[in-house]
């Protein structure tokens, strides 16, 4: 059964202005003739509603936004479009290649993924991976992070063995970039290897290297940071 209360939450948060174009009367004449339509929705939304409602106040957000499955999916968790978008918000796959989701498989690695987090909003540069939210995910921390490509540099290495001089020249640039900004911030890494190098640039633009996973970072002083390994491996 449709929560009423949580309706009037829904309509008492709208703030987008109300259009009256002729496809939008249109629109809703075609929802208000289906009167089973809208209740198979209403039912099958009741499961996620509630959550999508919190999160879009917490964010101070329109609350109109909280319906956008209505039209998406009809708040069908499993619909799947002829142009491949997914779910009930209908995410295509290009959605997917803007952001990585990052969870712990054991739960006693929150501590450490919050640290990382933490550690991450100190951090600002175009050659490290930046951390855009914390969210709950089954009970465990998990942060939304840049996606930094399909694969990593030492997949690279895998497949091409040597890199050409100008892709030497780049990577070395952009890593010794990301070293130095770390290390001017107190910042020790601790971790980089070429597994954890990523990449950044979409179709068609030049790649740049991406530095990845600070779960063993410090943000504290530390003596002699082993960061400077990589050198043995960039290129040969």
């Amino acid at each position: 059964m449709p929560d009423p209360d949580l309706w009037q939450r829904i309509r008492k948060g709208f703030l987008l202005e109300p259009l009256e174009t002729p496809l939008i009367l249109e629109h809703e004449a075609w929802y208000s003739s289906r009167p089973d339509y809208i209740k198979r929705f209403v039912d099958r939304g009741s499961r996620y509603l509630h959550h999508i409602v919190e999160e879009v106040e917490k964010r101070g957000m329109p609350t109109e936004i909280a319906l956008l499955p209505v039209v998406e999916s009809a708040f069908n968790p499993q619909a799947l479009s002829v142009a491949k978008a997914s779910g009930m918000w209908q995410f295509v796959p290009s959605t997917g290649k803007d952001y990585a989701l990052k969870v712990p498989h054991d739960p006693g690695c929150g501590d450490r993924l919050l640290a990382e987090a933490a550690v991450l909003r100190q951090l600002r540069h175009e050659h490290i991976v930046a951390v855009h939210e914390v969210i709950t995910i089954a009970a465990r921390p998990c942060l939304l992070l840049d996606h930094a490509g399909e694969r990593t540099l030492a997949d690279l290495l895998r497949a091409e063995g040597t890199l050409s001089l100008e892709l030497a020249r780049r990577y070395g640039d952009d890593l010794l970039s990301a070293v130095q900004y770390i290390e001017e911030r107190s910042v020790t890494h601790r971790d980089i290897k070429p597994s954890n190098v990523g990449f950044t640039g979409y179709e068609g633009r030049q790649k740049h290297l991406l530095l990845l996973d600070f779960s063993l970072a410090s943000a504290a002083p530390t003596a002699a940071p082993s960061s400077w390994s990589w050198s043995i491996w960039c290129w040969s």
